[in-house]
């Protein structure tokens, strides 16, 4: 089993042979950052060597993050949705 405690940007937790990686910068409400992106980059190889890992989730941290997709009707065809990065704000 690997030790995960180096990770500053994520949080690792495995139990029943799943790990759950989740963002952990709450004070940046997420926000994607050079060290976030090397963290992302490096979990992924830990989590393969670890063979008390089967599976990985990566849920959603609360409802704020710095920037978010979303979806909405476009104008010209109500059929239709078009995807607009947007800022997400907590009321």
């Amino acid at each position: 089993m690997s030790s995960y405690a180096k990770y500053e940007c994520l949080t690792v937790e495995v139990a029943d042979k799943v790990a759950t990686v989740t963002l952990n910068r709450p004070q940046a409400r997420n926000a994607i950052n050079q060290k976030l992106i090397r963290e992302l980059r490096t979990i992924w190889d830990d989590l393969a060597d670890d063979h008390a890992v089967n599976a990985v989730c990566s849920p959603a941290p609360g409802i704020s993050s710095a920037s978010a997709a979303t979806s909405r009707r476009c104008p010209s065809d109500p059929a239709a949705t078009c995807s607009k990065r947007a800022r997400c704000t907590i009321p």
